[in-house]
């Protein structure tokens, strides 16, 4: 998919910095410098991430004036907390990190919080899920009175399936609590990508575009990440229905291949 190709209604197209996962961990880029090529290749909108700052001190504040300079929306800001511990003390700290998540957020305006449900193995999906629904009830009131929305992905774990998304928003029953829609995470988990978002599209908060290749490579086909348009997800079908349900809010482009990520942020 081009950068602006498949976009409508008053969705907006973005990216999130995690397209350049490599090169921040590499010290290839920060956050001003994705700003600056988000500027560049035309993106209104992006989604910052807590694992690029090198200091949180002063960074954060460069980062909304660039924003405002440039004219560029945040739309979400994004934490990777894990909810489903085994024990209260880490249960504790996870719940920690989305608080300050919470404040980060409103610090930079940004008006929905990228949330994980969380994930461990060792724990039953349903008892997993209570444990997710635990964690967003300790923090759902200061997200609340920040304005913030928290907006949880279906990120492979805790939710992973669209079924567990619906029963997330339904006993939360909140507008500070929504869902952040990852299409190509459905996708991974075994779900048909556009019946998934029919089931989730009324929640959504925000929406992940990633995109996936079949590999028959090997002993079992695998899903390959690849730059969003050149999978195998088809997106002219499944775009319109965040559109339909009245949905106005970012359709921020994550790639996760084996490119450059320069080269897969531009294409």
């Amino acid at each position: 998919m081009s950068q602006r190709e498949g976009v409508t209604g008053a969705m907006k197209l973005g990216m999130t910095m995690y397209s350049f996962n490599s090169y921040a961990r590499e010290g290839l880029i920060d956050v001003q410098g994705f700003i600056n090529f988000a500027a560049e290749v035309g993106l209104p909108t992006v989604d910052l991430v807590a694992y690029y700052w090198r200091d949180e001190r002063h960074e954060p504040d460069e980062a909304r004036a660039l924003l405002d300079d440039l004219g560029i929306e945040l739309a979400a800001y994004a934490v990777g907390n894990n909810f489903v511990q085994t024990e209260k003390s880490r249960f504790r700290e996870q719940v920690d990190v989305v608080r300050r998540g919470i404040e980060m957020a409103h610090r930079l305006r940004a008006p929905v919080l990228r949330v994980f449900g969380g994930h461990n193995p060792a724990i039953e999906p349903e008892e997993a899920l209570k444990m997710a629904l635990d964690g967003l009830e300790a923090v759902v009131e200061e997200a609340a009175d920040a304005g913030v929305v928290l907006a949880v992905e279906n990120h492979g774990g805790t939710p992973a399936f669209s079924e567990q998304v619906a029963w997330l928003m339904e006993e939360m029953n909140t507008p500070w609590v929504r869902a952040c829609v990852d299409v190509g995470n459905f996708l991974t988990a075994g779900e048909d990508p556009r019946e998934a978002v029919s089931r989730v599209v009324g929640y959504a908060a925000h929406v992940h575009v990633k995109d996936y290749r079949r590999s028959e490579e090997g002993v079992q086909a695998q899903w390959l990440p690849c730059v969003p348009g050149q999978g195998d997800i088809d997106y002219r079908s499944i775009l319109p229905a965040f559109a339909a349900a009245g949905y106005e809010g970012a359709l921020a482009l994550e790639c996760e291949g084996p490119e450059d990520d320069l080269e897969a942020a531009r294409a």
